[in-house]
């Protein structure tokens, strides 16, 4: 009698476990970079130290004019700007944990290999957000929660 009690406890609480890991947090695969990284590059440096500074980039385009004599680049990195908490001024207060910033995407321009310039993508420019929604969580979630309810109920 004392095993099968014992038995149903270890079951709920992998019961709970499971249900926890499935309602966890949405964590971005991609690369991502912020103000302070931007401070890190400089005009003329070569694209291997910006990766070295910023990471790999999202994706990049390479383009040789009709001479193959100057070779255009472009390394597109994802964009996240910081929420600093209302009336501050201070740049080195933590920013907001619970609310992301604005994302876009930033273009870094080489030429032959030298940083000429970097932007906004003007294409995702105009799409830019300043807030993200709420999310409500996804239907896979939902799913996952309603399927551990169940086991555990089965099981007791």
């Amino acid at each position: 009698m004392n095993c099968k009690l014992l038995m149903k406890k270890i079951v709920f609480v992998l019961g709970l476990l499971i249900m926890f890991n499935c309602a966890g947090l949405n964590v971005s695969a991609e690369p991502w970079i912020q103000t302070d990284d931007l401070f890190k590059v400089k005009i003329g440096m070569s694209s291997k130290e910006v990766i070295t500074e910023l990471g790999e980039p999202l994706f990049y385009e390479n383009v040789m004019d009709e001479d193959d004599e100057i070779t255009t680049s472009r390394y597109i990195y994802n964009f996240r700007t910081k929420n600093y908490p209302e009336g501050s001024d201070k740049p080195n207060e933590a920013p907001k944990a619970s609310m992301g910033g604005r994302t876009t995407n930033i273009q870094f321009t080489f030429i032959n290999d030298s940083l000429i310039g970097w932007e906004e993508d003007k294409l995702t420019l105009s799409m830019a957000t300043n807030n993200k929604p709420k999310s409500r969580g996804g239907t896979l979630q939902l799913i996952g929660l309603l399927l551990n309810l169940i086991i555990i109920i089965k099981v007791f």
